[in-house]
């Protein structure tokens, strides 16, 4: 099998490290190109820099280029759309973090230039492929549960006040940040009986 030649794009999601290493640790799967840091996450995030010292850093260019197949995309969530747009149009693969962006407009741009151009976008909602949530919405498929009318469901966590008062930036705050998680198994779920 071809390996895919991937490159990330951004330093700044809170996943960005964990992609990183996975990606590293599937060398069957993955040739990892290098990785492209906007300025401003290289300043805020200079922390998280180490774990990519031993890959080249490239330019915006490079890491779509023809020398890459597929682009992790693990910006800030405000600059996610912006930067996977750039890869798609590129006709590069792409895995973008959750969730989708500020903007659902952005958003459908990413999506539409991705099917338009015959290339894969996947998005990163972890919950997706575990084990335990994999099998429950298999069974729900099954009937086992019988009808499905409602979904009660809790996500919960501590963040710092820091983390908190970041939240609020974003429209719908913890909501667009973690709730969304929620919202794609609760469509899963929903899928199901259409």
């Amino acid at each position: 099998m071809k390996k895919i030649r991937i490159a990330q794009i951004g330093i700044g999601h809170d996943h960005a490290a964990n992609i990183w290493e996975s990606l590293g640790r599937n060398k069957d799967r993955f040739d990892i190109v290098g990785w492209y840091a906007p300025a401003e996450e290289k300043a805020r995030f200079a922390d998280r820099l180490g774990a990519y010292a031993r890959f080249p850093e490239l330019t915006l260019e490079e890491a779509v280029g023809d020398g890459v197949d597929a682009v992790a995309v693990e910006t800030e969530e405000v600059s996610l759309t912006r930067f996977a747009l750039a890869a798609v149009r590129a006709g590069k693969h792409i895995h973008m973090d959750k969730p989708g962006g500020l903007s659902p407009d952005d958003f459908e741009r990413v999506a539409a230039t991705a099917k338009a151009g015959k290339t894969v976008f996947h998005l990163g909602y972890m919950y997706r492929y575990n084990p335990v949530i994999a099998d429950v919405v298999a069974r729900a498929g099954r009937g086992e549960f019988g009808e499905i009318y409602s979904v009660e469901a809790q996500m919960n966590c501590w963040h710092p006040p820091e983390k908190r008062q970041w939240l609020q930036t974003f429209p719908g705050g913890m909501m667009f940040y973690l709730g969304c998680h929620l919202v794609d198994l609760v469509l899963q779920l929903s899928l199901i009986h259409i």
